[in-house]
C-alpha cells in the first residue's frame, strides 16, 4: 500500500500513518503486514500479504508399492 503526500501535505503524515494503520487493522483477517509504514520521501510505503490458511493433511499409510516387491516367480 503507497501514499503519495503531494505539496503541503507532507507536514501531515501522521494522518497518512493512521490511514494505513486503520487499512491493516481492516484486513488483518485476510493479510499480514510484512513491512509496517515507512516515509520514503513523499511516500509512504506498507506492504501486506495474504495470509497462509494452514490446511490438515490426512496421514498417509504405508502401502507396499508394487514396482519395488521382490518377484515372487522365480524361474531357475
Amino acid at each position: 500500500m503507497t501514499i503519495r503526500f503531494r505539496g503541503r501535505q507532507i507536514t501531515h503524515s501522521e494522518i497518512g500513518l493512521k490511514v494505513m494503520e486503520d487499512f491493516a487493522e481492516r484486513t488483518k483477517d485476510i493479510a499480514v503486514v510484512e513491512r509496517r509504514p515507512l516515509l520514503e520521501g513523499r511516500h509512504m510505503i506498507m506492504i501486506l500479504a495474504p495470509k497462509v490458511e494452514k490446511t490438515i493433511k490426512p496421514e498417509r499409510t504405508a502401502q507396499p508399492r508394487p514396482d519395488l516387491a521382490a518377484p515372487t516367480n522365480v524361474s531357475e
